[in-house]
């Protein structure tokens, strides 16, 4: 025997090999569709969960509101502005991290705080940022930036209902102190 007399037989070889090889990447093609498929719906379970979550909290006082949001804020060594986004019902929709700035510092541009709210066609928001010195007296600067946002509020009828000041061990709210309002 030759190699052109066994031509014909590797030929045959070959095609089978391919066919296998073919039939492999079809199962395992239909092995990832089936994963996929599977990601999807767990996903999609996951999103309706989040978006439309049975119980939200609600935010009935300040102190509600500082449970919330004391994990997230009260031992930073730097400045933060959060916003929690709320329905008519004062029921939470979003928590929003909104800014973050130095030390002692951090510069709020007012539009961007109802930002989030708008998209979430909110009722109303309660904003809160933290003192990492720990010292909850409102600063002129805070008591400026609740004024702004009180008047930017009315107009896009969105109500700032408080604003809070975090520190290590406890809060304070601007509209209980009476600085806002």
């Amino acid at each position: 025997m030759n190699q052109e007399t066994l031509q014909p037989y590797l030929l045959e070889v070959r095609p089978n090999k391919r066919l296998k090889v073919k039939v492999d990447v079809q199962r395992q093609q239909h092995k990832i569709n089936e994963t996929l498929a599977q990601l999807q719906s767990l996903y999609n379970q996951l999103n309706s969960v989040l978006e439309f979550p049975k119980e939200r909290p609600i935010v009935r006082s300040p102190a509600d509101a500082y449970e919330i949001l004391k994990y997230f804020m009260s031992n930073l060594d730097h400045e933060e502005l959060w916003v929690l986004i709320l329905n008519t019902q004062y029921a939470l929709i979003r928590i929003v991290k909104q800014y973050q700035g130095t030390l002692n510092q951090s510069t709020v541009r007012v539009g961007e705080v109802f930002k989030q709210a708008i998209i979430e066609n909110a009722d109303s928001i309660l904003v809160a940022h933290n003192h990492p010195s720990g010292y909850l007296m409102p600063s002129q600067e805070d008591v400026n930036l609740t004024n702004a946002l009180v008047s930017a509020g009315k107009l896009l009828d969105i109500t700032v209902i408080d604003h809070l000041i975090i520190g290590l061990n406890g809060y304070k709210s601007l509209k209980e102190s009476g600085v806002m309002f």
